[in-house]
């Protein structure tokens, strides 16, 4: 009799428990949300300044209004001093939901330093306040080791060009990219360049290329400034590329110019960034939910930094591939 007792009590319990109204949104934290990438190729800081929003239901694209954020101050400070950065509007990406202009904080001309640190400073009244820092990544050595291939591709057919870059410690990630650059000779002269994909796959005479993606460097050697990171591109992708170019123009007809290697080089917030917001890496995948990343104190968003090198090496101006 006491278990018969039992089992409608607990029913009863759960029963009672249903009737609480599930309240699937959270609750809201009042915040600014930054967003900074710096570069030694600009000389000029963009800051987007924005503000977490409760939506009136549970759709977020019912919000429709930028935040005033009146007050608001915006600085950038390294080591020569603290920089208050211009307010200002520019036109809005998205202008059929939140009209046609977008409020940034700028400053120009500011010069930013490989290997320096920058602080980001947001302060609204109303809201904790918002800082960010990140360092630039300084110089690498940037080597391409079998450049001798590019010159006679049809003796190294089965060699790949392999690119090696020792980065410096603020590194995260770095990107290569590797064009071919020429002359077309007529109708009148004038220069192209093609992009040489990290792979090509042929299935019935149709093509389909893999181009690089960022890659993480810790996965090549313990980070330090002696850290080697190598990326290796198909030897038979830069032939594919030749026999594109001498078959499009002619061979007698262009005229080969050099390939040009570019590295781009990533901070660690920015890396961070991108890896968890496009982790799955997956076009098929069915999960749902949208990872984040932030490394915004007292806020939200992304400060970051990111740098540009090159290097060249010179072709004959006819390729026979």
């Amino acid at each position: 009799m006491g278990r018969r007792a039992f089992i409608p009590a607990v029913l009863a319990m759960l029963a009672l428990g249903c009737e609480e109204d599930f309240q699937p949104k959270g609750k809201f934290q009042q915040a600014l949300v930054v967003y900074s990438v710096l570069t030694p190729d600009a000389d000029s800081v963009f800051v987007r300044l924005h503000a977490a929003y409760d939506p009136p239901s549970f759709n977020p694209f019912e919000h429709t209004s930028e935040p005033s954020l009146t007050g608001a101050v915006v600085t950038l400070t390294y080591d020569s001093g603290t920089v208050v950065l211009n307010d200002s509007t520019v036109a809005h990406p998205d202008s059929s939901r939140y009209g046609s202009s977008m409020r940034i904080f700028y400053g120009t001309p500011i010069s930013i330093v490989r290997g320096r640190p920058y602080t980001l400073r947001a302060t609204v009244p109303g809201y904790p306040t918002a800082t960010a820092a990140t360092t630039v990544p300084g110089n690498p050595t940037v080597s391409i080791l079998n450049a001798f291939a590019l010159s006679t591709p049809r003796l190294f057919d089965t060699q790949d060009v392999i690119v090696i870059v020792r980065p410096p410690p603020e590194a995260k990630g770095f990107l290569p990219r590797l064009f071919v650059e020429y002359e077309v000779q007529t109708p009148s002269p004038r220069e192209e360049r093609m992009e040489v994909p990290f792979d090509v796959e042929t299935v019935d005479q149709s093509a389909s290329f893999e181009y690089p993606r960022l890659t993480p460097i810790e996965q090549f050697g313990t980070p330090s400034n002696t850290t080697s990171a190598m990326y290796a591109f198909r030897g038979t992708s830069y032939q594919y590329v030749i026999r594109s170019i001498t078959g499009t123009y002619g061979i007698t007809n262009v005229h080969f110019k050099q390939v040009k290697l570019y590295v781009n080089l990533i901070d660690e917030p920015l890396y961070n960034y991108y890896f968890i917001v496009n982790g799955f890496l997956d076009p098929y995948t069915i999960r749902t939910d949208r990872p984040d990343y932030s490394n915004v104190l007292g806020g939200v968003g992304v400060f970051g930094s990111f740098t540009l090198d090159s290097i060249g090496v010179d072709l004959p101006s006819f390729l026979n591939n």
